[in-house]
């Protein structure tokens, strides 16, 4: 699975096939905060999660 933000867009694919999209200046989002923490939630079932790697791809940092 790959979680990409690029500016206040938001894809997240898996196996290379984009499974969702969100864009942070429509709807309600856009009252949300760009800035937090990062969460995996689940729903009443076990989940187990591995080898978590954050890459900042932001060149101008």
């Amino acid at each position: 699975m790959h979680i990409r933000g690029v500016s206040n867009q938001i894809t997240v694919s898996i196996n290379g096939e984009n499974v969702s999209q969100a864009d942070l200046n429509k709807d309600a989002t856009d009252k949300r905060s760009k800035h937090g923490c990062f969460a995996f939630q689940d729903h009443e079932y076990a989940v187990w999660i591995k080898n978590v790697r954050f890459k900042n791809l932001d060149n101008s940092k």
